[in-house]
Protein backbone atom coordinates (compact mmCIF):
# COMPACT_ATOMS: atom_id res chain seq x y z
CA UNK A 1 0.00 0.00 0.00
CA UNK A 2 1.66 3.10 -0.96
CA UNK A 3 1.71 6.17 0.90
CA UNK A 4 0.02 9.31 -0.62
CA UNK A 5 0.46 12.70 0.38
CA UNK A 6 -1.99 14.45 2.53
CA UNK A 7 -4.57 16.83 1.34
CA UNK A 8 -6.55 19.70 3.34
CA UNK A 9 -9.79 21.08 2.19
CA UNK A 10 -12.40 22.96 3.71
CA UNK A 11 -16.03 22.14 2.97
CA UNK A 12 -18.63 25.12 4.11
CA UNK A 13 -22.44 23.61 3.83
CA UNK A 14 -26.00 24.30 5.24
CA UNK A 15 -26.26 22.87 8.81
CA UNK A 16 -29.70 21.37 7.18
CA UNK A 17 -27.82 19.23 4.80
CA UNK A 18 -24.93 18.61 7.53
CA UNK A 19 -25.84 14.88 8.13
CA UNK A 20 -26.10 14.06 4.64
CA UNK A 21 -22.46 15.51 3.72
CA UNK A 22 -21.11 13.65 6.36
CA UNK A 23 -22.35 10.15 5.42
CA UNK A 24 -21.43 11.32 1.61
CA UNK A 25 -17.80 11.72 3.50
CA UNK A 26 -17.83 8.85 5.61
CA UNK A 27 -18.28 6.52 2.50
CA UNK A 28 -14.58 7.88 1.40
CA UNK A 29 -13.22 5.76 4.60
CA UNK A 30 -9.95 7.30 3.61
CA UNK A 31 -10.61 11.04 5.66
CA UNK A 32 -10.48 12.62 8.40
CA UNK A 33 -13.11 15.15 9.75
CA UNK A 34 -12.73 17.95 12.45
CA UNK A 35 -15.61 19.96 13.72
CA UNK A 36 -15.58 23.55 12.43
CA UNK A 37 -16.01 24.96 16.05
CA UNK A 38 -11.34 24.61 15.85
CA UNK A 39 -11.42 27.00 13.12
CA UNK A 40 -13.83 29.66 13.96
CA UNK A 41 -11.51 32.50 14.07
CA UNK A 42 -9.80 31.40 10.97
CA UNK A 43 -13.61 31.57 9.13
CA UNK A 44 -14.55 35.09 10.38
CA UNK A 45 -11.46 36.47 9.24
CA UNK A 46 -12.00 34.92 5.89
CA UNK A 47 -15.11 36.46 5.90
CA UNK A 48 -15.25 39.76 7.50
CA UNK A 49 -12.70 40.19 4.45
CA UNK A 50 -15.44 39.76 1.68
CA UNK A 51 -16.55 42.58 0.68
CA UNK A 52 -20.43 42.92 -0.63
CA UNK A 53 -20.92 43.00 -4.42
CA UNK A 54 -21.35 46.87 -5.33
CA UNK A 55 -24.61 46.00 -7.31
CA UNK A 56 -25.98 42.94 -5.08
CA UNK A 57 -29.07 44.53 -4.23
CA UNK A 58 -29.80 44.54 -7.72
CA UNK A 59 -29.08 41.32 -8.50
CA UNK A 60 -30.98 40.01 -5.82
CA UNK A 61 -33.86 42.10 -6.98
CA UNK A 62 -33.43 40.54 -10.61
CA UNK A 63 -33.44 36.48 -8.55
CA UNK A 64 -36.78 37.76 -6.89
CA UNK A 65 -38.28 38.64 -10.48
CA UNK A 66 -36.85 35.35 -11.49
CA UNK A 67 -38.07 33.26 -9.13
CA UNK A 68 -41.73 34.78 -8.90
CA UNK A 69 -41.70 34.50 -12.64
CA UNK A 70 -41.12 30.65 -12.47
CA UNK A 71 -43.81 30.31 -9.55
CA UNK A 72 -46.42 31.90 -11.42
Amino acid sequence: MAIEKMQKFHLITFYGKRDTVMEQLQDFQQIELFSAENYHKKTDSFFSQMQEHPEADKIENQVGNVSWALSF
